[in-house]
């Protein structure tokens, strides 16, 4: 496993882990409260792996139970500004691992991995209003709430509000 916490691992996704996720990518609870999910099947597979965990502007992990090695889930930074220092924060979890503490540390370990490795200045997060699990994991994490954006995601029959929350690396390194 490339990155360990707790109870859960992190590494890079294969082919094989991508199959293994599309269960639970396109599960729509598992994915209602993130943003930039769209639907992944055998057909666009390929377009995923090439543009997406192949892209240097996005950094894409599976996450894993480490006990039984069994894939939990996704997490990334996407869409990575170079110029800015920027990314954006995205999870899926399956729903029979939430609340057992492997979503806090998957996205513990994503932050650690863009502020220590890809020396990023400030990372971003955003989830649906109602998500109060998401605010408070964020929250714990030092992520600060610094707006939302109204009526933004159309989910369970409604259009919600999406919060946006940012972290700032306090250790950034100028390195221009």
């Amino acid at each position: 496993m490339y990155l360990t916490k707790g109870n859960t691992a992190l590494d890079i996704p294969t082919r094989e882990d991508l199959s293994k996720s599309l269960e639970i990518r396109n599960d729509y609870e598992d994915v209602v409260n993130y943003r930039t999910w769209k639907p992944l099947t055998e057909l666009n597979q390929n377009w995923y792996w090439e543009n997406v965990v192949n892209n240097k502007d996005h950094a894409v992990f599976t996450i894993f139970q480490r006990r039984t090695e069994m894939v939990i889930g996704e997490v990334r930074i996407s869409n990575i500004d170079w110029k800015n220092r920027c990314g954006e924060i995205g999870v899926i979890l399956h729903r029979k691992f939430r609340g057992k503490g492997h979503g806090k540390e998957a996205i513990e370990m994503i932050v650690g991995y863009g502020f220590d490795r890809l020396n990023l200045h400030r990372l971003e997060a955003q989830c649906v209003a109602s998500n109060k699990a998401s605010r408070g994991v964020f929250r714990s994490l030092g992520f600060e709430e610094e707006g939302y954006i109204k009526d933004a995601m159309f989910t369970t029959g409604r259009y919600e509000d999406i919060i946006i929350a940012g972290l700032i690396n306090p250790n950034h390194r100028y390195l221009y």
